[in-house]
């Protein structure tokens, strides 16, 4: 399950691509990545979206003392009352930063799926959210089907 979902979040956030293309950054943000080609900079939050697709990433920066106390709140009680069923929870290792992937499936308000990448280091505790909706998720199956 650990790689199933290593690899679900490494295609959505086109680590692959990584090596081959420099990271972009959001304006004002210290976070950034090499988006999936189908995402441009979002111009209404600080990360990328697909409109068409229902999906977005987004990043918040908090201070470095917040991992702990987001990190302990990344569980299955308290991700279902924000309307998300856990799928797994693991440790990661990202250089020098330790960090928590979380893999979810949403129920409200809309259904999809939601990756949660909480990362701690020296300056700053980073958060990236991947989401999709069902809805996008349909509109992407249909175009990628049979005409």
């Amino acid at each position: 399950m650990k790689v199933l979902t290593a690899a679900a979040f490494g295609l959505i956030l086109s680590l692959q691509a990584a090596f081959a293309a420099d990271p972009i950054f959001p304006p004002a943000s210290r976070l950034g990545l090499v988006p999936p080609p189908d995402m441009t900079l979002s111009k209404r939050v600080s990360g990328f979206e697909n409109e068409e697709r229902a999906a977005v990433i987004t990043f918040a920066e908090l201070p470095p003392g917040a991992f702990e106390q987001l990190a302990s709140g990344l569980n299955k009680d308290a991700l279902r009352k924000q309307g998300m069923e856990l799928i797994s929870r693991e440790n990661v290792k990202l250089g020098t930063s330790s960090g928590v992937l979380v893999s979810s499936t949403m129920t409200k308000p809309n259904m999809g799926r939601k990756w949660l990448l909480l990362v701690k280091d020296e300056a700053l505790t980073g958060l990236v959210v991947a989401q999709v909706t069902a809805a996008g998720t349909a509109t992407a199956t249909r175009r990628s089907g049979p005409p």
